[in-house]
């Protein structure tokens, strides 16, 4: 972006309305209602739709050493 700036274009040329900060107060000023219980699952639309979220390995450094059990000499 920068690059465009020095050169002399204007970002919104290249950059999508879905970035703008309008764009995301738009889309988080709706509520989200939690269901009470798995019966309302019955009627939900198309309740197989919603996927849980896809597991991530956390950040960081890994433990230097391995876990001993109990029965292991140290």
């Amino acid at each position: 972006m920068t690059s465009l700036q020095y050169v002399g274009h204007k970002l919104k040329k290249f950059v999508h309305g879905y970035y703008c900060r309008k764009f995301y107060e738009v889309c988080d000023s709706h509520e989200v209602s939690t269901m009470n219980s798995q019966r309302s699952w019955k009627n939900a639309r198309n309740p197989s739709f919603v996927l849980p979220p896809e597991y991530k390995r956390g950040l960081g450094r890994p433990k230097k050493l391995r876990r001993i059990e109990p029965d292991e000499e140290t």
